[in-house]
């Protein structure tokens, strides 16, 4: 469950997205809603959900034709039934934010920061889900101590990093 503080943190960069934003493993359709409301409140920029689980609480269908169909949200919203891997591929930059909420382990959330990275536009987010200080997950507290100590390991720089209790936030430098 997102804490208040990530939605809030969500609600306050997504009102402010020129570009696309993509929420990647939102299982539990948690950060969709949130984006989609604060987009409505700015521009109605394009949402894109990007998630290969066949069975969530609440299924992505259900979120992608109530986005679709309302009238608080006018943007566009894409959904993608894929990995991570594949959805990347198909989607270009420049995007405004991205929420990552794709796997607990180190591997997972390692290799779908280098994928995703560089489609961040300078000045966009980067949001890593479970690596805040109050979360029990060790992989992605570990990549972002990697991208915090060892910069040169990731591509980009990256800085004005807000850490939540279940959430780092990464703005892209220029």
């Amino acid at each position: 469950m997102l804490s208040l503080e990530c939605s809030n943190f969500l609600r306050h960069t997504s009102r402010n997205a020129r570009f696309p934003i993509v929420v990647i493993g939102d299982s539990n359709c948690e950060a969709t809603p949130h984006i989609a409301i604060a987009t409505e409140e700015g521009r109605g920029v394009t949402i894109i959900t990007v998630n290969n689980f066949a069975s969530a609480q609440y299924p992505l269908e259900l979120i992608h034709a109530f986005l679709c169909k309302t009238r608080f949200y006018t943007g566009n919203h894409t959904l993608f039934i894929s990995d991570s891997k594949k959805a990347s591929r198909s989607i270009t930059a420049p995007l405004s934010l991205i929420h990552l909420a794709n796997g607990t382990s180190y591997a997972e959330v390692k290799d779908a920061f280098l994928m995703w990275a560089a489609k961040i536009h300078p000045q966009g987010w980067f949001i890593i889900q479970d690596s805040g200080t109050a979360s029990p997950w060790e992989g992605p507290k570990k990549v972002v101590e990697e991208i915090l100590y060892n910069p040169d390991s990731v591509p980009l720089k990256w800085g004005n990093i807000q850490v939540g209790p279940d959430y780092t936030a990464l703005q892209r430098l220029r």
